[in-house]
C-alpha cells in the first residue's frame, strides 16, 4: 500500500493508494479481503470506522442460523433446488440466487475448517433444522453468536496475512473519475485531535462495500449501538438500488438489542403490556381468548419470526401487530419468563399438534417458560444473563424492530454494481427477495465476498488510480469555506427515524411516505449546500438521509402499483392481484439530484450445469470469470 501526502488547496492530506479497498470489518468484509490476498492481489487494504463494531460481531439471536444446501444423510437437496426455493421468495434475481446456492457449501466448509463450531453428530455429519421460509431443513447454527464466530475466524486469517487495515476512518464519499468509474474514497478520521487535519483520501480502482445494513433508517431497530451503516454512500454515488422496500421486521429486546426469535418464543413466555400507571395486562388473554390458538401462534412466532403480511390476519404475525398496537397506546411491552401466558388457564395440552410435538421431542413439556427455555437452549438464557439481564428474575422489554434489509445495492452475478469498480457484499447488497429463509443473509455475505474477489483478481487486479485523477475528483471536498454541523442535523435525522418506524416499517402509510420523502429531499438539499465539512456526524446523517429518501421513493412506487407483500402491511393501499407486479423488483436510483424508482421483472434462474469438457476448457482459459 502506497502512502503519501497530496496538496489540495494548500493542505497536506494523508493519502493512500491501493488496487482494491474493502470497506467494513464484518464477516463479509474480512472474507473479501482474505480471498483477494489469497488470490494473489496483495495491493489491498481494509477500511473500517471501528473494527470492533458492526452487526456481524455484535448481533445474533437464540441460535443464529446459517443457511446452506442440505447435506444431511436423509436429504435429497441440490443447488438447483435450493436456488429455486430462494427464487420463489419473490422479487429475487435468478442468477444471484443460483450463485448463493451453488457456493453455499464451499463457503460453509471454509468456515468450518477455520474453526466455526457448527455441530456434527458422532459420525461427523452436519445435521440441519427448519428455519423460517424453509422447507428443506437447510439451517445450521454455531449458537447465538454464529456471525461473531465467523467474523473472528476471518479476522485471524486477515491478521495472519498482515493485510493493511485503516481503522477509525468513516468512509464519507465515493469518488469517481470523469467516466463515472470508482477512483477512490474520501474518509474522515474519527479518532483525530480536533486541531489536526482529519480528512483522508484513498485512491483505489476497485471498491468492495461491506458495511452492513443501514441501521440509521429506523428508530426501533435491533442493530447494535455504534452500527449506522453506509448504504447512503452508494446511493449518493448513483449506484442502482433494488428492493429497498423489503425489510425484515421482528420482535427484539430493547436493552440489550437482540432478536427474540426461535426458542425465546417457543418456550411460551407471557406477553405483557404495562401502562404508565404500572397496570399489567396479559396481551394474549386480552386479544386472543382461545387459549390453544394464542399459545400455538406464540410458539410458531419462534421459527416464523420475521413479520409476514401473509400471516398478519390469521397467522403468527398477529403477535407482532399486537405488540405494535399496545406500544402505540403508550405502553411498554415485555416477555416474562417467570409466569405462563393466560395465568392459571395455561394448559400445554391445548397446543396444536406441531407445537406440542416439538416441545415433547425436546423434553420441554415443563411447568414454566424459564424451565422450557433452559431445557431447549441454555445458551439463549446465558446470553442475556451475561448482558446483565436475568430472565429468571426480570421481564424483558421488547418492540417490533427493523432487523435486516433484504434490498440494497443492485448487483450482478459477480456482486458488481452499476457503478464501474464498485462491488457490494453482505447486507448492503440487495440480493434477497421478499421472503428469504432465515440465515440466508450469512451465506449471501460469504458468497458475495467470494464472487467479488474472484472477479477482481481475474479482471481488475492491474488497475490503478493516478494522483491527478484522485485530486480532480476530490477537489470539491477541500474548498476554503469549512463549516461545522449544527446539532439540529442529528435531531432532524432522529425525527425522520421515528417517522420511519411508525409509518414506513411493518405498518405503512403511502400518503405519509410521499409527504415525508418530499420533506427529506428538501432537507437533503440543505445538507448538500452546507458541504464541504470536516464532521463525521454530518456524513452519517447525510448517508441516512440519502437512504431514507431512496427508500421512501421506492415505497411510494410500490404503493402506487398496489403491491402489498412480504414484511409489511399498508393502511391505505388497495392490493393488486397481478402476480407479475407482486414479483417485480423495485429499482431506485439517485440521478441529477432526484430519486427515481421503477419496476422490472426478476432475472430468471440460469440453466447451470454444462457439458464437462466444455466447462473444463473454458475454466482453463479464463477460470469461467466473464
Amino acid at each position: 500500500m502506497k502512502q503519501t501526502n497530496l496538496s489540495i488547496h494548500n493542505r497536506k492530506i494523508k493519502t493512500y493508494f491501493v488496487n482494491t479497498l474493502v470497506v467494513g470489518s464484518g464477516a463479509a468484509g474480512y472474507a473479501a479481503a482474505v480471498r483477494l490476498w489469497e488470490g494473489g492481489n496483495e495491493n489491498i487494504a481494509l477500511l473500517t470506522e471501528n473494527r470492533l463494531c458492526g452487526t456481524s460481531r455484535n448481533a445474533g439471536s437464540d441460535k443464529q442460523t446459517y443457511y446452506k444446501q442440505g447435506i444431511g444423510a436423509m436429504g435429497t437437496d441440490s443447488p438447483l433446488r435450493m436456488a429455486k426455493d430462494l427464487f420463489a421468495g419473490g422479487a429475487m434475481d435468478g442468477d444471484t440466487a443460483y450463485c448463493e446456492a451453488v457456493n453455499s457449501l464451499p463457503c460453509f466448509f471454509r468456515l468450518a475448517q477455520m474453526g466455526v463450531a457448527f455441530p456434527t453428530n458422532r459420525y461427523g455429519e452436519f445435521v440441519g433444522y427448519r428455519t423460517d421460509h424453509d422447507t428443506a431443513g437447510r439451517a445450521t447454527s454455531a449458537g447465538p453468536l454464529t456471525s461473531k464466530m465467523m467474523t473472528e475466524a476471518w479476522e485471524k486469517e486477515f491478521e495472519k496475512y498482515a493485510i493493511p487495515m485503516l481503522d477509525n476512518l468513516l468512509a464519507a464519499e465515493i469518488l469517481k473519475d470523469e467516466n463515472g468509474a470508482v477512483c477512490g474514497v474520501f474518509a474522515i478520521r474519527t479518532d483525530a485531535d480536533p486541531t489536526e487535519e482529519n480528512r483522508v483520501l484513498i485512491g483505489c480502482a476497485n471498491l468492495i462495500l461491506a458495511t452492513g445494513g443501514h441501521a440509521a433508517v429506523y428508530a426501533d431497530t435491533v442493530y447494535p449501538d455504534g452500527h449506522t451503516g453506509s448504504l447512503g454512500l452508494a446511493v449518493q454515488a448513483g449506484a442502482g438500488m433494488q428492493n429497498l422496500t423489503e425489510w425484515q421486521y421482528g420482535l427484539a429486546s430493547v436493552a440489550p438489542k437482540w432478536n427474540v426469535s426461535g426458542t425465546y418464543m417457543q418456550s411460551l413466555p407471557a406477553l405483557i403490556s404495562i401502562d404508565e400507571n404500572g397496570n399489567r395486562t396479559d396481551i394474549l388473554q386480552k386479544y386472543i381468548p382461545d387459549i390453544g390458538t394464542g399459545l400455538s401462534l406464540l410458539f410458531r412466532k419462534g421459527y416464523e419470526w420475521p413479520f409476514d403480511s401473509a400471516k398478519a390476519e390469521n397467522g403468527s404475525s398477529q403477535i407482532d401487530l399486537l405488540v405494535h398496537k399496545e406500544k402505540s397506546l403508550g405502553n411498554r411491552i415485555y416477555l416474562d419468563y417467570t409466569v405462563n401466558p393466560y395465568g392459571e388457564k395455561f394448559d400445554l395440552s391445548l397446543l396444536d399438534t406441531e407445537a406440542k410435538s416439538y416441545l415433547e421431542n425436546a423434553n420441554a413439556l415443563l411447568a414454566t417458560p424459564l424451565q422450557r427455555l433452559l431445557q431447549m437452549n441454555t445458551p439463549a438464557y446465558e446470553l442475556y444473563f451475561n448482558k446483565g439481564v436475568d430472565l429468571a428474575e426480570q421481564p424483558l422489554e421488547i418492540a417490533l424492530c427493523a432487523q435486516h434489509c433484504n434490498g440494497g445495492v443492485a448487483v450482478d452475478a459477480w456482486w458488481q454494481s452499476s457503478v464501474e469498480g464498485l462491488f457490494v457484499c453482505g447486507e448492503a447488497a440487495g440480493t434477497h427477495g421478499v421472503r428469504r429463509p432465515g440465515g440466508s443473509a450469512l451465506n449471501a455475505g460469504q458468497v458475495g465476498a467470494l464472487r467479488a474477489s474472484q472477479f477482481i483478481n481475474a479482471k481488475c487486479e492491474d488497475k490503478v488510480t493516478n494522483e491527478q485523477t484522485l485530486l480532480a475528483s476530490a477537489a470539491h471536498l477541500f474548498a476554503e469555506s469549512q463549516q461545522k454541523t449544527d446539532k439540529k442535523n442529528s435531531l432532524q435525522t432522529l425525527a425522520s427515524r421515528v417517522f420511519m418506524s411508525e409509518h414506513a416499517g411493518a405498518i405503512r402509510n403511502a400518503d405519509q411516505c410521499r409527504q415525508m420523502q418530499e420533506s427529506l429531499a428538501e432537507q437533503l438539499l440543505q445538507y448538500e449546500k452546507t458541504a464541504p465539512v470536516q464532521d463525521a456526524e454530518f456524513y452519517r446523517c447525510r448517508h441516512a438521509l440519502f437512504t431514507q429518501c431512496a427508500q421512501l421513493n421506492a415505497l411510494y412506487t410500490l404503493a402506487a402499483h398496489g403491491i402489498v407483500r412480504g414484511g409489511a402491511v399498508w393502511t391505505d393501499v388497495d392490493p393488486t392481484e397481478d402476480n407479475t407486479l407482486l414479483q417485480s423488483v423495485v429499482e431506485t436510483q439517485y440521478k441529477d439530484g432526484d430519486f427515481v424508482s421503477s419496476l422490472r421483472a426478476p432475472r430468471p434462474l440460469p440453466d447451470g450445469g454444462g457439458f464437462f469438457e466444455e466447462v473444463w476448457r473454458s475454466f482453463r482459459e479464463n477460470g469461467n470469470v466473464e
